[in-house]
């Protein structure tokens, strides 16, 4: 049967994993060894118990792995598979993607906020980020995604309606990464502030415990859910500006061949 390939932290690749496991095929992890401050860990963490391979995205995730009790051997550090991808990218050109979205050439702000499993409130959470960015309205073009589907995340889409910003419930990968790297700031609590923001230079505000433990680049600035503190947060990333810098995600090695070359061995 080959193998199953399992990205990440999500119900789905956790229910992939128990297929291919109970059927005898061989489960290859990526992204495992991680630590954030979420319900993720628990999926995270079983995806692993399962997995026969592991290729965490960086080395202090794979010691995380081997402390866990698996082999070494088992264990090809690869990096983040995603900046390998946009490094290959054809940027949409910002002109043709603010036509496309039906954006003015004003400067971009995006917001993605999740909720936190174990927390409460996620609704008022979305309002205090929502009423700290509802002062940027007149001078910046403030888009708002919708959280993903875990628990509480219907409070906060009720919430982004209310305000009336510009809204999307997805956009396709290479739109969304066109649109990122043409932004002036990240706001929320999504991963891709850490991990893809960086390489374009773009500031990040990460709010709250959602990534608690995960490791982010010298584009992040961490806050609370105050709506002042996230306020001020966003001023201090607009003021500082763009300044382009590495992603400590982004390794100098090859992971794509680093897994060929495990297939070829498997």
């Amino acid at each position: 049967y080959g193998a199953v390939f399992v990205l990440g932290d999500t119900m789905p690749m956790l229910k992939a994993a128990m297929c291919a496991a109970e059927r005898n095929i061989p489960v290859c992890h990526i992204h495992g060894g991680d630590t954030t401050g979420s319900i993720d860990n628990k999926i995270r963490y079983a995806i692993s118990a399962m997995a026969d391979w592991h290729f965490p995205s960086l080395p202090q995730h794979g010691l995380h792995l081997e402390a866990m009790g698996y082999p070494s051997e088992r264990i090809k550090v690869v990096g983040a598979l995603g900046i390998y991808a946009m490094k290959d990218a054809e940027f949409i050109p910002e002109k043709e993607l603010r036509a496309k979205l039906g954006l003015s050439d004003k400067p971009i702000v995006i917001v993605i906020q999740h909720p936190v499993s174990g927390e409460r409130e996620h609704g008022e959470k979305m309002e205090a980020t929502l009423d700290a960015l509802s002062n940027y309205r007149k001078d910046y073009e403030v888009l708002v995604f919708y959280p993903n589907g875990e628990a509480g995340s219907e409070s906060m889409v009720m919430a982004i309606q209310h305000y009336l910003f510009r809204m999307f419930k997805n956009l396709p990968y290479l739109e969304f990464i066109s649109l990122l790297r043409i932004s002036r700031v990240i706001v929320g609590n999504s991963s891709c502030g850490l991990v893809e923001a960086p390489l374009f230079g773009v500031p990040c505000v990460n709010i709250g415990t959602r990534q608690n433990g995960r490791i982010g680049g010298r584009n992040v600035l961490n806050c609370g859910y105050d709506t002042l503190e996230i306020k001020k947060s966003i001023e201090c990333q607009l003021h500082d500006g763009k300044e382009l810098s590495k992603s400590p995600y982004s390794l100098d090695i090859d992971g794509p061949g680093i897994i060929v070359e495990t297939l070829k061995e498997m």
